[in-house]
């Protein structure tokens, strides 16, 4: 899912960034508004680009709530990769036990056998 969730938030970003040069005549060019748009998704909001217009403030807002949810998404992915190679190594580490002590079982059962027989 890390992929598809770079991929959004690249679309994402550049959705934006059309949006609000678009909705927002104070924001003079595409790269100002790109740097907005970057600002506003990782929550930074230095403050030297601000929209004019609500339509702009509605943008930048949907850009914060956007980003947050984007990078939810990123670290719960992060987190979750490390969560499944936990798990698997305590699964070889489970199996790896008991493949040891079914073996220990069979022997104590030939023990008991042979005891049996003398």
């Amino acid at each position: 899912y890390l992929d598809k969730i770079i991929l959004v938030a690249i679309i994402f970003t550049f959705i934006l960034t059309i949006s609000i040069r678009i909705a927002d005549p104070s924001i003079p060019d595409i790269h100002t508004a790109l740097w907005y748009v970057i600002v506003s998704i990782t929550s930074t909001g230095y403050g030297d680009v601000v929209p004019s217009t609500l339509s702009g403030r509605i943008v930048g807002m949907i850009a914060m709530i956007g980003g947050i949810l984007v990078f939810a998404s990123f670290t719960a992915v992060i987190s979750s990769l490390y969560i499944s190679k936990i798990n698997k190594d305590n699964r070889d580490d489970v199996n790896q036990k008991i493949e040891n002590l079914t073996s220990e079982i069979e022997r104590l059962n030939e023990k008991i056998d042979e005891l049996k027989k003398e």
